[in-house]
């Protein structure tokens, strides 16, 4: 087992170098670190380490005149997606909606315009896990609601899609895990990063730690049943004890690989990685933010750049990180942590991280 096990780590070795080597990459993986690598280089954009990177739209792919969105012919992909099972919009939003539909009317008016919202467009949102991810996702749905309307369909699990629905029907959807598939149909990718210490923290507090120190598919046993469970048990309570420097760092490890997966598949069928959001952006620039992703997505200048709807957008953002649980079959929102609470579980955390190559920053 042990052997098959080494001999599977050195094959997906291989054929990462060899896809590098490809793209141009394979020296440079040798004298930097992952994590530099995949932010850096792999982003492709001047400055991307620490600043979002520039917007760069996609081609034009205008629904058909006569097309109509059939969410159910989504078929099992969209059965949790909007409108089958939840509305494109939350509460907040239509309430929003009514009290300014005087000041939001000419924006609108812009937005839905002919040619200014890609009608028919696939966006796959697909930041890694607690990177901003699901922030960024309900900036798309919301643009997407807002510019197709009753043509948008939307959720989480990105995924091929029948062939009578890509076209008619305007998808946004969120992810984590990005294949072949869907990276061949998707229009537009939209990436989001932060400071890989507290995407880690983040994992090892959400619900409670579920997510951290979880016994990984690498591991080999023998036993099965009730010792299996039991040896899993010992385990965890052994990562939580007195292995937490080797679980940051496998974890971070994790979130730099699935990041890098992203930018592989898009590349190897000739796609780009149209916005990749630096979380501390949404902070410091919200409103150029939100502007920035409209365009990455293909909306016109003028209605991207409208100050009503990015005022409206913006406070949807806030009203998301105040209430998170509210309507989360819309939104797919989770947990919010503050700074103190980053500080009481996670401030071991950096000095671990910063010790590991791959996950310096």
């Amino acid at each position: 087992h042990s052997f098959r096990r080494i001999f599977a780590v050195i094959i997906k070795v291989c054929v990462t170098l060899a896809v590098l080597s490809s793209m141009g990459l394979g020296v440079a993986l040798t004298m930097q670190p992952l994590a530099s690598i995949f932010v850096q280089t792999w982003g492709a954009q001047p400055g991307l380490r620490l600043h979002s990177s520039p917007a760069i739209p996609p081609k034009r792919r205008e629904a058909p005149a006569r097309a109509t969105c059939n969410p159910e012919a989504a078929g099992e992909a969209a059965k949790k997606w909007c409108p089958n099972n939840a509305s494109c919009l939350t509460k907040f939003e239509k309430k929003y909606m009514e009290k300014y539909s005087s000041v939001l009317r000419p924006s609108l008016e812009k937005l839905r315009s002919p040619g200014c919202y890609p009608r028919g467009s696939y966006i796959a949102t697909m930041g890694n896990y607690r990177t901003g991810s699901t922030l960024l996702y309900n900036i798309a749905r919301l643009w997407g609601a807002l510019g197709a309307g009753d043509s948008l369909i939307s959720g989480f699990g990105c995924r091929k899609l029948p062939n009578e629905v890509i076209g008619a029907c305007s998808v946004v959807c969120k992810g984590h895990q990005y294949d072949h598939d869907t990276a061949r149909q998707a229009d537009v990718v939209l990436m989001s990063r932060r400071d890989p210490w507290e995407s880690v923290c983040s994992l090892k507090m959400h619900e409670g730690g579920k997510l951290w120190c979880k016994w990984r598919r690498e591991f080999v046993s023998s036993k099965r049943g009730e010792e299996l469970e039991a040896e899993k048990n010992d385990y965890r309570k052994r990562c939580w004890d007195s292995m937490e420097e080797e679980e940051a760092q496998y974890q971070c490890r994790q979130l730099m690989m699935t990041q890098a997966n992203v930018y592989i598949k898009r590349r190897e069928v000739g796609g780009i990685v149209n916005f990749d959001a630096w979380m501390p952006d949404h902070k410091s620039a919200p409103d150029l933010q939100v502007r920035e992703i409209a365009k990455a997505m293909g909306v016109c200048n003028e209605a991207a750049e409208d100050p009503e709807l990015i005022k409206f957008i913006v406070s949807m953002e806030n009203d998301l990180h105040d209430n998170p649980d509210a309507e989360r079959p819309t939104t797919r929102m989770h947990d919010v942590f503050t700074d103190e609470q980053r500080k009481a579980h996670c401030d071991r955390l950096r000095p671990f991280l910063l010790h590991d190559l791959d996950c310096k920053m």
